[in-house]
């Protein structure tokens, strides 16, 4: 998983953004999220950052990696990241659905 080529993060002030060329639109992020796509940018997988999650913000695994996951969710439906499977997307994507009890389509 990478962000999407033509897909910017920066901090602006004191607010961290993202900003995709491709659809001239900015989003913007929180500690956690910059935190986690940070990670994805230097190519860590995910037990990694959940760990890096624990360890920086002193939470229970479950809880860091339930954040983890609505934050990829969220990248992906933004199409802000890319998967370089489908296969695993869609793999991926059940996963996080079912672990939410959210319907996958």
């Amino acid at each position: 998983m990478k962000l999407k080529k033509g897909v910017l993060v920066q901090k602006m002030g004191d607010k961290y953004v993202v900003f995709d060329n491709d659809t001239s639109t900015l989003h913007e992020l929180n500690e956690s999220a910059h935190f986690i796509v940070d990670m994805i940018r230097r190519g860590m997988n995910s037990e990694k950052i959940v760990s890096e999650l624990v360890i920086k913000y002193k939470i229970d695994e479950k809880i860091a990696r339930s954040d983890y996951e609505e934050i990829v969710r969220d990248l992906l439906d933004k199409e802000l990241l890319i998967i370089w499977n489908s296969s695993v997307k869609d793999f991926l994507l059940k996963i996080i659905a079912n672990f939410d009890g959210r319907e996958s389509g």
